[in-house]
């Protein structure tokens, strides 16, 4: 970066600021006048001046490539978003099969214990029918008379 050093055409024109009013000729993009540094410095640049433009010109992109990655965080914030709305979705969806299966399970287990009792209830019929059928086959066994 090269900056240009523009002698005033005039003695109340300073020497910081470019000829905007000359010629013609010398306005072209291989000639043109730089504006003078910040805060009133020499025109002329020092190596120092020059790091220290550099310094500030990387704190900037520095700075610039923060701003970058905010926004790019706060898409990745935005697709977590979304992706958190589907899995709650996932989720509330589980949880309605799940009652579903509660309710069904339920119900299984009433009819599994009615059908238990049923079960037991047959089973004591049985018993008590195959008790009876004994005790008539007893009572129809012939019995020895007593003799008197």
């Amino acid at each position: 970066m090269k900056a240009y050093h523009i002698r005033p055409s005039s003695p109340n024109q300073s020497s910081y600021f470019p000829n905007f009013l000359g010629p013609l000729s010398l306005r072209g993009p291989w000639n043109r006048p730089s504006f003078p540094p910040p805060y009133g410095a020499p025109a002329q640049s020092t190596p120092k001046t020059f790091l220290k433009r550099i310094v500030i010109l990387l704190e900037t992109v520095e700075q610039e490539i923060a701003k970058f990655k905010d926004c790019n965080s706060l898409l990745d914030i935005n697709s977590l978003f979304t992706e958190a709305k589907i899995y709650h979705n996932k989720l509330v969806n589980i949880r309605k099969e799940m009652l579903v299966l509660h309710e069904r399970t339920t119900k299984l287990k009433k009819r599994a214990l009615k059908l238990q009792q049923q079960k037991q209830r047959d089973a004591l019929e049985k018993e008590q029918q195959h008790e009876k059928e004994l005790e008539r086959e007893r009572q129809l066994t012939a019995k020895p008379a007593k003799r008197t």
